[in-house]
């Protein structure tokens, strides 16, 4: 502000709004803007992003990637935004202040500590600025805004999807399956089960065989060769899921960011779906489900606790 002058509620986003804290890789900042976006649809109020704050000290070296899709929310102002020099210690003032307030008037709302689902969170009446941290990792919290949310879901890049193409011919009216190995490979001190094992993949692809007797397996992996060995292993002798074709798909790596939208294009167009226990999959098997798809998901581990696959997808045991 300058010679005593106000900002305008539109400069500083004061007004009512959702501001979405972005973090975590590319499915767990979908999670972030999703349940941001529908509440700002379900109030009739605007939808900014803070995409630079959650990536300071991102311990892996990520990047915010929304502007890759077709997403056209603004950057937050610095105050509804909580940026600027003091942003950090803001939010935190912030989060212990607003324990004390009624939901309604709390200018911050910090996802439950055990991540839980919170319809108290999902029908609120927004009545001023409103900055939602946390992964929000429930489908309830967007479900009525899937039609926008598919939309806005798509790569931008038109180059992209022609080197979607060229790395694998994915008819998504076809019975293709899009089957997720996530190696983990970059974390340290690994839970047990957040890694899938053979005996959860020849489960799954039991359960394909079974619904989808002319799948063709596509998989994706951020360690192609662990998972061509891990399927290897998942074989048994008579059983309907070692029978289906499977395809490894191997994206060049040069660029990080483009393989990671090119595999999330490719998987996406899949009709039939085994998700790891990752964000990615899941938003992936999401965005590509249709009335009659089948959907594999883990019953344990990162994502089942809590009930964060839908109820519809087949849950098999680890």
């Amino acid at each position: 502000m300058t010679d005593g002058v106000q900002p305008s509620s539109t400069a500083t986003g004061s007004g009512p709004g959702v501001v979405a804290h972005i973090q975590g890789g590319l499915g767990n900042q979908l999670f972030c803007y999703a349940a941001a976006r529908a509440l700002a649809l379900r109030n009739g109020v605007p939808i900014r992003i803070n995409t630079r704050d959650g990536f300071r000290r991102e311990k892996y070296g990520r990047d915010c990637l929304l502007r890759h899709l077709c997403i056209e929310a603004p950057e937050a102002g610095w105050w509804a935004g909580f940026r600027g020099p003091l942003g950090r210690w803001r939010r935190s003032w912030a989060r212990r202040w607003n324990r004390a307030r009624p939901l309604e008037q709390r200018s911050l709302l910090q996802e439950p500590a055990d991540q839980s689902f919170d319809p108290a969170i999902r029908d609120l009446a927004v009545r001023g600025p409103v900055y939602l941290v946390g992964y929000w990792q429930h489908e309830e919290y967007f479900a009525d805004a899937a039609a926008t949310l598919r939309e806005e879901f798509r790569v931008r890049s038109p180059e992209v999807a022609r080197a979607a193409g060229e790395v694998a011919a994915i008819d998504p009216g076809s019975d293709a399956v899009s089957l997720h190995c996530r190696s983990y490979g970059e974390v340290t001190n690994l839970k047990d089960g957040i890694r899938l094992g053979a005996e959860y993949y020849a489960k799954a692809l039991d359960a394909i065989a079974e619904r989808v007797p002319g799948a063709q397996v596509f998989c994706f992996s951020d360690d192609p060769a662990w998972a061509q060995d891990l399927l290897e292993s998942a074989a048994r002798p008579g059983a309907k899921g070692g029978a289906l074709p499977v395809t490894f798909i191997s994206t060049p790596a040069e660029d990080a960011t483009r393989a990671t939208l090119i595999d999330f294009t490719l998987m996406s167009r899949c009709k039939h779906h085994v998700v790891a226990n990752s964000s990615f999959s899941w938003w992936t098997a999401w965005l590509g489900e249709q009335g009659d798809s089948v959907v594999v998901a883990p019953a344990t581990g990162l994502l089942a606790d809590g009930a964060r696959f839908p109820e519809r997808w087949i849950k098999v045991e680890a």
